[in-house]
């Protein structure tokens, strides 16, 4: 396997996944835009120093989809950024050969016996798609929702169950965040315990 070229004698581990991922996700754009791919683990990793997370936290919140979406091996992660931070990015990360309903529910799922790290970096990742949508809204409205693989009220699922697992980090500064975006993006409505019974009323109104 080729070394990637990063300052690896540096000490500063944030600097060296900052580089790591620029380099992996080198050519992709945000859905829909013309937004460098870079600037959503940039936005998450800002989002963890804020509330006050490790190094080893921060620095797989740059590095959470480098798993997911770049040509980023499991070795190669291991062997540049240990196993700590590999087990936090691997957490992180879908499981392409599902469905997209499949991807998701195991990630609510997953969020039961989550450690608060593995929390707290899924809260931060789906906190930056929500600033990231509310934003976007604001210039081509519902044709937003064309950009995804899932209709609106799927997405609107995805992002209240995961928030339904977050009651322990509702002390964080992002907690509240969350809401007001939730609210935002897809309207004030009572976030249920699982998020199936939201997924369920749009299963029934398809017949």
């Amino acid at each position: 396997m080729e070394k990637i070229d990063l300052p690896y004698d540096s000490s500063d581990l944030i600097t060296n996944a900052i580089n790591f991922a620029t380099k992996k996700h080198y050519g992709q754009l945000r859905k829909g835009t013309t937004i460098h791919y870079i600037t959503h683990p940039i936005d998450v990793m800002q989002i963890l120093q804020n509330e006050g997370c490790s190094e080893i936290v921060i620095a797989a919140g740059v590095l959470h989809d480098v798993l997911e979406d770049t040509n980023t091996t499991h070795e190669e992660l291991l062997k540049y950024f240990g196993e700590d931070i590999f087990n936090l990015v691997a957490a992180e990360s879908e499981d392409k050969s599902k469905t997209w309903k499949e991807r998701k529910q195991a990630t609510i799922n997953s969020l039961d016996n989550a450690t608060q790290n593995i929390k707290m970096i899924c809260f931060a990742d789906k906190l930056s798609n929500l600033r990231s949508m509310a934003t976007d809204l604001k210039s081509v409205d519902e044709k937003l929702w064309d950009r995804f693989k899932a209709p609106k009220e799927e997405i609107e699922w995805y992002y209240r169950g995961v928030f339904s697992k977050m009651n322990d980090l509702s002390h964080t500064k992002i907690y509240k965040e969350y809401i007001l975006l939730l609210e935002n993006v897809f309207g004030k409505r009572a976030v249920n315990k699982t998020g199936d019974e939201l997924f369920d009323k749009i299963e029934k109104s398809r017949g």
